[in-house]
């Protein structure tokens, strides 16, 4: 109850401050969004605009001039190409159980991957929404990839049965 009641005040107390910051008379919204955004610029920009035309030279008492003789421009650097080099990659072989754990992982990640395909395809589901099924398929799809490195195979992005 308190809640609404302070809501209701504030309410109240803030229709005069915003009703304060309407032109006097009725302007089209863009008109006075124009007007808006000019007097904003105006305050941030502070009101030292100089234009450098012929009338604030002449006040002034400053010159311009032109030369029909242009200098000599120096040479450009040239920039340093490099040839982009392939990463090394160093294999490290794995131990048979080693090897049984990584496959074993594999074929979870493809079970949880089929398993989410399959509640993603259902139109209620109670587990999770539509938002963690496509972040968790993306980390599976990460996880298999590095995994399926490691074994050696193809990184293939494989597809569950349909």
């Amino acid at each position: 109850m308190k809640r609404i009641a302070v809501f209701a005040l504030s309410v109240v107390c803030a229709g005069p401050l915003l009703a304060a910051d309407k032109p006097a008379q009725e302007d089209s919204p863009l008109v006075r969004a124009a007007k808006i955004g000019a007097a904003k610029r105006q305050q941030l920009a502070g009101k030292d605009h100089i234009v450098i035309d012929e009338a604030h030279l002449l006040k002034k008492g400053g010159h311009i001039t032109t030369t029909a003789n242009l200098g000599e421009l120096p040479p450009a650097k040239r920039a340093i190409t490099s040839t982009p080099q392939k990463p090394v990659v160093i294999t490290v072989p794995l131990s048979p159980p080693e090897r049984a754990k990584l496959q074993k992982r594999v074929d979870d990640l493809k079970l949880e991957r089929a398993k989410l395909t399959d509640q993603a395809d259902q139109p209620v589901s109670d587990e999770g929404n539509e938002d963690t099924h496509a972040k968790r398929l993306a980390e599976i799809q990460k996880e298999l990839a590095d995994a399926e490195r490691k074994l050696g195979t193809s990184a293939r992005p494989s597809h569950p049965p349909q």
